[in-house]
């Protein structure tokens, strides 16, 4: 996984995860979710999900550290 700064949709920076494997990666946010312009799961160069968000009792998540 490789972290990277970006801007999301709301003008606001924030920081991207990205997962990488023969033909498919994977980028979302920091949380895991999938929801902004951009992030997404990709094979082939063809993105097959767009949005992904996590909720739990109706709210977001927030993210773990590695360890």
């Amino acid at each position: 996984m490789e972290g990277k700064r970006g801007r999301g949709g709301s003008g606001a920076t924030r920081e991207f995860v990205s997962v990488v494997s023969p033909g498919a990666y994977c980028v979302s946010g920091e949380g895991g979710d999938l929801d902004e312009a951009g992030e997404g799961l990709f094979f082939r160069d063809t993105r097959h999900l767009s949005k992904l968000v996590l909720l739990v009792d109706g709210e977001g998540v927030a993210p773990r550290g590695d360890g």
